[in-house]
């Protein structure tokens, strides 16, 4: 397993909702890979953390909080948690 330390978290403004994500960098300066991770429904982010201590430490990983989930805000029309615009 690697040692890899706590993920910076980060947010943005993305289709007119704040949108968070935590960010575990590569231990080397150029990434070999990325993998983005993408929750389930009704869980968050964080849930890769067993995931992702076991991926190689070259690897930066990067765990999207989708709408309405994490820290990520809520969509104001619940036609905002459709897949579509989960995927978009």
């Amino acid at each position: 397993m690697s040692g890899r330390p706590e993920p910076d978290a980060s947010s943005d403004r993305i289709r007119g909702l704040q949108l968070h994500w935590w960010d575990w960098p590569a231990a080397a300066a150029d990434p070999v890979r990325t993998a983005f991770l993408i929750h389930a429904t009704g869980f968050h982010g964080r849930v890769w953390d067993q995931v992702v201590r076991r991926l190689p430490a070259e690897w930066r990983c990067i765990a999207l909080e989708v709408r309405g989930h994490g820290r990520s805000e809520i969509p104001p029309d619940p036609d905002g948690f459709s897949w579509h615009e989960i995927a978009s």
